[in-house]
């Protein structure tokens, strides 16, 4: 349970025509255009990690899969189709803002009780983080669908 925190999960089904090659050349392109290093492929998969970019490489403001610093797409063919199944991990994401929360916490701890620190740090980790995830859960699938073209 804890870890849906930070991932993200989905499918998309495939058109009938599309070949594994193919789909890995759409999801290819859509990596590089997020700005996502590729850390293996294979005939059925293409994974991506790239932990600290986000931090420390050029800014990727704005691009749907911004906060992921690691995923994995894996194509079933499932009989009567093909689906393209992924699974995106944003923990350094996750980490980063629960950090920014607990100096939050302490500032306003430190000036006022415990209790009124503890609301103003769980706000700033909803906000920090929650709102990124939400804007991720809403474009990252219609991004991946547009690449796939479903």
């Amino acid at each position: 349970m804890w870890n849906s925190i930070w991932h993200l999960r989905g499918s998309v089904e495939l058109e009938p025509e599309t070949t594994n090659e193919d789909a890995l050349t759409q999801i290819e392109s859509l990596l590089s255009g997020q700005m996502k290093v590729i850390s293996s492929a294979g005939e059925d998969f293409i994974e991506f990690g790239d932990s600290w970019r986000f931090w420390f490489g050029p800014s990727n403001r704005g691009l749907a899969m911004a906060v992921y610093d690691q995923g994995r797409f894996q194509i079933d063919d499932r009989g009567a189709g093909k689906i393209v199944q992924y699974d995106l991990s944003s923990l350094t994401d996750f980490l980063f803002c629960l950090l920014g929360a607990c100096v939050f916490f302490a500032f306003a701890s430190a000036g006022s009780s415990l209790a009124y620190g503890a609301k103003i740090g769980t706000f700033a980790f909803a906000w920090l983080y929650g709102i990124n995830m939400i804007l991720a859960r809403l474009r990252i699938p219609r991004a991946i669908r547009k690449a796939l073209g479903s």
